[in-house]
């Protein structure tokens, strides 16, 4: 069984991020959004009571966690002051989110700004704020990538991950070196989610699917042997499957190591055992996908 301190670090960083749906299962760029419940319009009138104003609010341009992208027009300010209401109803606000979704999704580039600017706010609408974006127009995708790179460098681990799994659906090859780079300096973060934002930078990696990552994959995994396994194994699961979605026979002979690495670290007996077993089968299951048959 997995270590339960990870399993408390996973339930405070969910609960950070303030969303339902997980990327691990969200929809991809190609996928249907979630069907809203039959309804009527969001409607966008109103401003929030002064006090419930957000302390810290995303629209700072000069903010790099918020910056906009250079052809981006200012958002849909009704939105934003909808979406900022405290005073309404959470399923009402996830609602408006989607329908953005759908907005931005017909190049409605007002609406795709909006979502930028939610999910730079940390709080319940950061994960669905940049899942809604996953199905963005393609003519919007290089101005939404410019407003992402800055955010990896966000001080919250929920803006971070949400932040770094939209651009590896929709950001292409060109993500691969700011990702490269997020792996690099996350390991450790003062807020003790390092792996869980490095996790999410191995499934962004995933998906972009392109043997360009695999040096990085690979710097990745010899990180994970070095510590003789003393990590969370989780993370080797994820680079192991992004590695193994390149495609690439430069995958192999890293994860070969990698195998031998683990073979090497594995106690006698004992959970560690059983959990080191379940990974390596794993990293088997991959070498066997990338040998030519």
């Amino acid at each position: 069984m997995r270590s339960s301190i990870r399993l408390i670090a996973f339930a405070a960083i969910v609960l950070a991020a303030g969303s339902a749906i997980f990327w691990r299962h969200g929809p991809g760029p190609e996928a249907t959004m979630p069907t809203a419940p039959p309804a009527a319009t969001a409607s966008f009138s109103g401003s929030p009571p002064a006090s419930d104003a957000p302390t810290a609010r995303g629209d700072d341009v000069d903010s790099p966690a918020v910056v906009d992208g250079p052809a981006l027009p200012a958002p849909d300010q009704d939105a934003l002051r909808h979406l900022r209401d405290t005073t309404t109803p959470l399923p009402d606000r996830l609602h408006a989110v989607r329908d953005l979704g759908q907005r931005s999704a017909q190049g409605d580039a007002p609406a795709a700004t909006a979502l930028l600017r939610i999910g730079a706010e940390p709080g319940p609408l950061v994960t669905p704020a940049h899942q809604a974006l996953t199905r963005v127009a393609v003519d919007l995708r290089p101005a939404i990538c410019v407003a992402l790179r800055p955010r990896l460098a966000h001080p919250e681990a929920a803006v971070v991950m949400a932040a770094t799994e939209l651009l590896g659906r929709i950001g292409g090859v060109e993500a691969i070196p700011p990702i490269d780079a997020l792996l690099a300096t996350n390991w450790q973060r003062p807020d003790g989610f390092g792996q869980l934002v490095c996790e999410a930078g191995a499934r962004a990696l995933a998906h972009i699917g392109d043997a360009r990552a695999v040096p990085t994959l690979t710097r990745e995994l010899r990180c994970i042997a070095a510590s003789r396994m003393q990590c969370e194994l989780d993370y080797g699961d994820a680079v192991v499957e992004a590695l193994r979605s390149t495609g690439s026979p430069t995958a192999i002979a890293p994860l070969r190591r990698y195998a031998e690495a683990l073979r090497a670290a594995r106690p006698a007996s004992g959970p560690r055992r059983a959990a080191i077993d379940t990974h390596l089968h794993l990293v088997e299951e991959a070498l066997n996908a990338l040998t030519p048959q």
